[in-house]
């Protein structure tokens, strides 16, 4: 009885703890870092990645922009308008995310000279 009674003081000790050493550490990192909207910044920091968002602006806006996968087949297509999020640039082209459920979700690739950041 005495070693379980020990045994959840233990825990409730170590977890309480841990908490506020991890709280101590959010608010230090929060107040260092400098203020920013990040709406007006155009672009969203991810965790893993450094995400730009952007909208698509064609010539036309009743046409739709191709959107490919890597090897050059069209697997969608975006309207004049639409906000992606890109990630990734190479040769002309940029590889372009949106959001689903909560979640960023990758379409695939295209011409970078549509998209305004």
């Amino acid at each position: 009885m005495k070693v379980r009674f020990c045994s959840l003081v233990l825990i409730v000790v170590l977890t309480l703890t841990g908490f506020s050493a991890s709280g101590f550490a959010a608010e230090t990192e929060k107040a260092s870092l400098p203020e920013f909207n990040v709406v007006s910044a155009g672009f969203l920091l991810l965790p893993e990645t450094n995400t730009e968002w952007c909208t698509v602006v064609l010539n036309n806006p009743r046409s739709s922009l191709n959107v490919r996968n890597a090897a050059g087949r069209v697997v969608s297509k975006l309207k004049h308008g639409a906000s992606v999020y890109a990630d990734t640039y190479d040769g002309g082209f940029t590889r372009v995310s949106v959001k689903r459920r909560g979640r960023l979700v990758i379409l695939g690739w295209v011409a970078s000279e549509f998209l305004v950041c």
